[in-house]
Protein backbone atom coordinates (compact mmCIF):
# COMPACT_ATOMS: atom_id res chain seq x y z
CA UNK A 1 0.00 0.00 0.00
CA UNK A 2 1.43 3.63 -1.12
CA UNK A 3 2.59 5.52 2.19
CA UNK A 4 0.53 8.02 1.86
CA UNK A 5 -3.05 6.36 2.59
CA UNK A 6 -4.33 4.67 4.96
CA UNK A 7 -5.28 1.04 5.60
CA UNK A 8 -8.72 1.85 3.67
CA UNK A 9 -6.87 3.70 1.22
CA UNK A 10 -7.57 7.17 2.85
CA UNK A 11 -4.58 9.81 2.74
CA UNK A 12 -3.23 10.19 6.32
CA UNK A 13 -2.96 12.98 8.18
CA UNK A 14 -0.06 15.47 7.01
CA UNK A 15 0.63 14.44 3.50
CA UNK A 16 1.07 16.73 0.91
CA UNK A 17 -1.32 14.85 -1.21
CA UNK A 18 -4.27 15.35 1.99
CA UNK A 19 -6.45 17.83 1.69
CA UNK A 20 -5.91 19.17 4.97
CA UNK A 21 -9.69 19.44 5.49
CA UNK A 22 -10.73 18.85 8.66
CA UNK A 23 -13.78 15.92 9.29
CA UNK A 24 -16.76 16.89 10.01
CA UNK A 25 -16.72 16.37 13.93
CA UNK A 26 -14.09 18.81 13.89
CA UNK A 27 -15.80 21.57 12.20
CA UNK A 28 -18.66 21.25 13.94
CA UNK A 29 -17.40 24.00 16.71
CA UNK A 30 -16.39 26.13 14.19
CA UNK A 31 -20.00 25.76 12.74
CA UNK A 32 -21.91 26.46 16.33
CA UNK A 33 -19.67 29.61 16.35
CA UNK A 34 -20.93 30.71 13.73
CA UNK A 35 -23.84 30.21 13.41
CA UNK A 36 -23.95 31.99 17.15
CA UNK A 37 -22.39 34.90 16.40
CA UNK A 38 -23.85 35.85 12.92
CA UNK A 39 -27.46 36.45 12.46
CA UNK A 40 -29.57 35.71 9.29
CA UNK A 41 -29.64 39.70 8.93
CA UNK A 42 -25.82 39.88 9.12
CA UNK A 43 -25.18 36.74 7.23
CA UNK A 44 -27.53 38.32 4.27
CA UNK A 45 -25.79 41.18 4.46
CA UNK A 46 -22.44 39.21 3.78
CA UNK A 47 -24.08 37.21 0.96
CA UNK A 48 -24.87 40.49 -0.60
CA UNK A 49 -22.24 41.65 -0.69
CA UNK A 50 -20.41 38.45 -2.09
CA UNK A 51 -22.64 39.01 -5.02
CA UNK A 52 -22.24 42.43 -5.78
CA UNK A 53 -18.92 41.69 -5.50
CA UNK A 54 -18.97 39.11 -8.14
CA UNK A 55 -21.31 40.77 -10.28
CA UNK A 56 -18.24 43.41 -10.56
CA UNK A 57 -16.21 40.73 -11.87
CA UNK A 58 -14.43 39.12 -9.21
CA UNK A 59 -13.77 35.43 -10.26
CA UNK A 60 -13.26 34.65 -6.91
CA UNK A 61 -16.80 35.49 -5.28
CA UNK A 62 -18.24 33.79 -8.49
CA UNK A 63 -16.34 30.53 -7.29
CA UNK A 64 -17.77 30.36 -3.96
CA UNK A 65 -21.31 31.35 -4.93
CA UNK A 66 -21.97 29.38 -7.99
CA UNK A 67 -21.97 26.04 -6.38
CA UNK A 68 -24.19 26.88 -3.87
CA UNK A 69 -26.56 28.20 -6.64
CA UNK A 70 -26.45 25.72 -9.57
CA UNK A 71 -24.56 22.94 -7.42
CA UNK A 72 -20.83 21.45 -8.46
CA UNK A 73 -20.44 20.34 -12.64
CA UNK A 74 -21.02 16.69 -12.92
CA UNK A 75 -17.54 15.02 -13.57
CA UNK A 76 -17.79 12.74 -16.40
CA UNK A 77 -15.11 10.43 -17.43
CA UNK A 78 -15.56 8.28 -20.62
CA UNK A 79 -13.73 5.19 -20.76
CA UNK A 80 -12.17 3.98 -24.42
CA UNK A 81 -10.58 1.01 -25.28
CA UNK A 82 -7.21 0.70 -27.30
CA UNK A 83 -6.27 3.78 -29.99
CA UNK A 84 -9.86 5.37 -28.49
CA UNK A 85 -11.70 2.40 -29.67
CA UNK A 86 -15.14 1.05 -27.89
CA UNK A 87 -14.29 -0.59 -24.93
CA UNK A 88 -15.86 -4.30 -25.07
CA UNK A 89 -16.72 -5.52 -21.15
CA UNK A 90 -16.72 -9.21 -20.45
CA UNK A 91 -18.28 -10.39 -17.51
CA UNK A 92 -18.10 -14.18 -16.74
CA UNK A 93 -19.72 -16.14 -14.01
CA UNK A 94 -17.91 -18.78 -12.76
CA UNK A 95 -20.16 -21.99 -11.97
CA UNK A 96 -20.95 -22.94 -8.49
CA UNK A 97 -20.32 -27.02 -7.18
Amino acid sequence: MNAIRDEKGRFKAGNKASTGRKSIADELPYVEQLKQNVSAEQFGKIIAKLIEIALRGNLDAAKILLPYLLGNPVSKTELTGAEGNTLEIIVRYAENN
